[in-house]
């Protein structure tokens, strides 16, 4: 393995090892719920929900810049989506719940639209550099989402003792984005995205009708379960 091909790996792993802390947002609802007394979980699982849909939507956008401009572009805005969901998220600490509901939708939401952004750059700018190994490439990237899943739920549980519930939510996020930016300038400085062929155009997958429809019970389903808690 050259040193070139060694930094672009390290540094996508690094970049998804530092960003997947969001997989353990579970750990938040129990402080949560204390500090606004609510009584359902659900309530605040809807936020994760909403983040997973705006996800599914943004993967094809997303996709389609990646083949346009590159890994880089794609990194810095999964970035800023890190930093703007956390300023999003931060001052709840000030408001009810009444309001603050709101702000926990809306910071999930700006959060799961750049949350494909990594393996959306990251995967297939690996598979190229690695290409007579692209398999074990692509192996590796998932793994660090899983080490991530493993990592960060101590990490979370032993700065939730130190700080509060809000602060840790906007150092992990600030984290993340100088994680994410490193990630994007060293791959833009690496040729590995395809170059556009001057006059082509970007096709965008349309998204299923069917897959659109199958949505809207679960959006329905969530509603019911709110207003009834």
């Amino acid at each position: 393995m050259n040193g070139k091909r060694l930094v672009l790996m390290l540094a996508g792993l690094i970049a998804i090892l530092v960003s997947s802390w969001r997989m353990n947002i579970s750990i938040f609802y129990s402080h949560l719920m204390s500090y606004y007394s609510i009584g359902a979980v659900t309530l605040l699982s809807l936020g994760p929900m909403l983040s997973g849909v705006a996800s599914v939507f943004s993967s094809y956008l997303l996709g389609g810049l990646y083949d346009r401009r590159g890994p880089s572009v794609v990194i810095y805005i999964g970035a800023l989506t890190q930093l703007l969901s956390a300023f999003v998220f931060y001052p709840m600490k000030f408001f009810s719940w009444g309001l603050s509901m709101w702000m926990w939708y809306a910071g999930n939401v700006v959060a799961g639209l750049g949350a494909t952004a990594l393996v959306l750059s990251v995967n297939p700018a690996l598979l190229m550099s690695f290409s007579d190994k692209p398999a074990i490439a692509l192996a590796i990237a998932q793994s660090a989402s899983y080490l991530a899943l493993t990592m960060w739920s101590p990490i979370i549980s032993a700065m939730i003792e130190v700080f509060d519930v809000f602060e840790v939510f906007l150092a992990l996020s600030i984290v993340s984005f100088i994680a994410m930016i490193v990630c994007g300038i060293i791959y833009s400085r690496q040729s590995l995205y395809r170059d556009s062929v001057k006059g082509s155009s970007t096709t965008f997958a349309k998204i299923p009708a069917t897959f659109i429809f199958l949505l809207a019970p679960i959006f329905f389903a969530f509603s019911y379960l709110e207003s009834s808690s």
